[in-house]
């Protein structure tokens, strides 16, 4: 017998069959299809994280700046890393980091977020105070990688600079600043295309600040690190100066100010 649904008319009823609801299982083509749409949009609900910057970094008195997204004709790219990397963006106007989706800008030394209407915004200096990346590294694991603004008066010619800390100390941190500029590269005669010539190079200047706020700038090796320490804290760097192993890469001369770091905070 069918089932009916009792409907009231004025004083009486009326019997009325009820509708039935139809369930369709999705094939497994379409369930594949259902788990990447997912995919992508777990994606872009996490960078919807940042929508939250965009009220604190100020959407309608012109904090946020626009920018040309189409293409440059200068062979590279002005991004410090190729492509977006979750990450925690530090703001002036809150003490807990607001986690994203970003890119950072080495030409302009600026930080873009991704936004999940999927543009993205500016994040402007006077509210951004530092930011981590955790880009995907060669082992296809995330790095990360943690930058911090420097004062406008330290790098000559560049009033925003954010500088990458390579050994997060407490009494002592080496910094290593980047950036990008554009230089113009003689004409290939083999081409007559009207290629562009261009290119991007990137810049490096390293710094050790001290805790008190002093920054010396220093080259990235082992001898100049040990030399400049050593005019403020000699017996500090004793032991490594007896080290005869080199440090040459960037995680090397880390942990050597990592190590010089941990006898200071000792003392």
């Amino acid at each position: 017998m069918r089932p009916f649904l009792l409907l009231l008319a004025g004083f009486g009823c009326v019997a009325a069959p009820a509708v039935a609801q139809t369930v369709v299982l999705p094939s497994a083509q379409t369930a594949s299809t259902i788990a990447r749409e997912k995919a992508v949009k777990d994606a872009i609900a996490e960078a919807a994280l940042v929508n939250k910057m965009t009220a604190i970094n100020g959407a309608n008195d012109g904090d946020v700046l626009g920018f040309d997204t189409r293409a440059r004709k200068v062979r590279g790219t002005p991004f410090l890393f190729p492509g977006w990397a979750m990450g925690d963006a530090q703001l002036s106007t809150s003490a807990k980091p607001m986690a994203g989706v970003f890119k950072f800008d080495a030409y302009n030394q600026q930080l873009r977020a991704l936004r999940s209407q999927g543009d993205s915004i500016i994040l402007t200096p006077e509210k951004l105070q530092g930011f981590t990346l955790r880009p995907t590294g060669s082992d296809g694991k995330p790095m990360e990688r943690h930058f911090e603004l420097l004062p406008s008066s330290l790098v000559p010619d560049v009033p925003v600079a954010y500088a990458e800390d390579l050994s997060m100390g407490k009494e002592l941190r080496l910094l290593k600043f980047q950036r990008k500029t554009v230089f113009s590269e003689k004409p290939d005669p083999a081409y007559s295309s009207g290629a562009p010539t261009d290119a991007y190079q990137t810049a490096t200047q390293y710094y050790l600040r001290w805790a008190d706020g002093t920054y010396v700038p220093v080259k990235g090796n082992k001898a100049s690190i040990l030399a400049t320490i050593a005019q403020r804290q000699a017996t500090a760097v004793t032991a490594e100066a007896q080290d005869k192993s080199k440090a040459r890469t960037d995680a090397e001369v880390g942990a050597l100010v990592q190590r010089i770091d941990a006898r200071l905070a000792a003392k």
